[in-house]
């Protein structure tokens, strides 16, 4: 590692651990990015009112919910692998770069929230935004990131829909989709939506106005409806979001926001009950493709 690109540091444990942008792009790259970042949220700050706000505290939790979703997922992917249980993998390993650049998504300033609409928009959207944004460090990396989740996405849906008799085998002429790969670039765009994250907190700390939060522009969160038409109502996305809105005065970076209660929760909803040592370990997976 040859340089770290953090804005912010966090009180108790300092900035955060940059590995993989600095793997991957270089500094000067990233540097042009960061001050791309830094002068879309500098105008996003000019506009700031507690409807913004809301959003973005919002914006910030839901990204960190998504990587630990990608992180649970790439390890179930590897824990597949380790037992040669095949049938899972091509599912998770789209899913995990998938969610990876929802989390991405949601911190880049220019995209709006449009009412949570943002968390409706289709697989080709997201794609699209993520590999455009990541063109602007690395037209190699993000011709990488576009390729594998094409290749990904063709290997989930060849074996739902279709399921030749040929098995994995089958898809020899499709570009592989290797794990490593795979999780590399999901701890990119992770790594990527920290460092939109810190850019919007400098940002705010020239704000010399308080604001109070608005909970009606976010009230759809934790609503879920099913295919059928039936709701879900997720009273951990509420609870957690209640929380935040009286803990933090205003959106911070992804990795400071996010504590260990959350994590731990999420973790202990994927467990197994009475573990074993072959047992599939969720704490270690929500942190697979982010440090929580």
């Amino acid at each position: 590692m040859s340089y770290n690109p953090a804005l912010r540091g966090d009180p108790s444990v300092g900035p955060f651990p940059y590995e993989e942008i600095p793997r991957q792009l270089s500094e000067n790259a990233t540097l042009q990015y960061r001050a791309r970042v830094n002068a879309m949220g500098a105008r996003l700050v000019k506009q700031w009112n507690s409807q913004i706000q809301s959003e973005w505290l919002a914006r910030h939790y839901l990204a960190s919910k998504f990587m630990m979703a990608a992180g649970l997922m790439l390890a179930s992917a590897e824990y597949s692998e380790q037992r040669r249980l095949h049938v899972p993998i091509p599912y998770l390993l789209y899913y995990g770069l998938f969610q990876s650049c929802r989390a991405f998504v949601l911190t880049v300033p220019f995209i709006e929230w449009r009412d949570a609409s943002l968390l409706g928009i289709g697989h080709e959207r997201v794609r699209n935004i993520a590999v455009d944004e990541v063109r602007q460090l690395d037209a190699g990396v993000a011709q990488r990131l576009d390729d594998i989740l094409v290749a990904a996405r063709t290997r989930r849906e060849f074996f739902s829909y279709s399921f030749p008799a040929n098995g994995p085998g089958s898809l020899a002429g499709v570009k592989e989709v290797r794990l490593s790969d795979t999780t590399a670039l999901a701890r990119l765009l992770c790594e990527l939506a920290q460092l939109n994250s810190e850019s919007l907190e400098a940002a705010l700390e020239k704000l010399d106005k308080t604001f109070p939060y608005d909970l009606d522009c976010v009230s759809l969160i934790g609503v879920y409806k099913t295919i059928d038409g039936f709701e879900v109502f997720d009273d951990e996305d509420l609870y957690r979001l209640g929380q935040l809105f009286r803990r933090e005065s205003r959106p911070r970076n992804i990795w400071s926001q996010t504590r260990e209660g959350f994590i731990e929760d999420f973790a202990a909803g994927w467990g197994a009950g009475d573990t074993s040592d072959d047992d599939f370990d969720p704490d270690r997976a929500v942190g697979f493709v982010f440090p929580f």
